[in-house]
């Protein structure tokens, strides 16, 4: 059970920023997250959210043109999610995916590190690979 999620595969999105030691959040970045409070809402018991991932270690012994994965001097990969219910009406997934590009961009404050993460999908978002495209 602790392990269980309530995501539905098709009722989710995520922005993900990844963050080096240039782009670690500060303070108002931390507290701009206060925006979760704006979240519209769904019938979904996971609702809404950002986490940090911590990398370093053992990552970073790793090329970064050695596998897909490119970011081998991050700190963390940060993720800003949203999600909602299959049976919540579209106006509800509507106001979810208005909302997750307000409250990433209000956390980066409209200038967002140049990088994400390639298994958090966003389709507005530009994945960098180790070629640079």
């Amino acid at each position: 059970m602790l392990l269980s999620a309530t995501t539905p595969v098709q009722q989710f999105a995520a922005k993900s920023a990844v963050l080096t030691s240039r782009t670690l959040l500060t303070d108002d970045q931390v507290a701009a997250a206060e925006q979760l409070l704006e979240w519209p809402g769904s019938d979904n018991e996971d609702g809404a959210g950002f986490a940090g991932f911590a990398l370093g270690g053992e990552i970073n012994q790793v090329p970064p043109d050695a596998t897909a994965f490119v970011h081998r001097h991050a700190v963390f990969i940060l993720a800003a999610e949203t999600s909602w219910a299959d049976d919540d009406p579209p106006r509800v997934a509507t106001a979810n995916l208005q909302w997750l590009p307000e409250f990433y961009h209000a956390i980066f404050d409209g200038t967002p590190p140049p990088h994400s993460y390639q298994n958090f999908p966003d389709p507005t978002h530009r994945h960098l690979t180790s070629h640079g495209a």
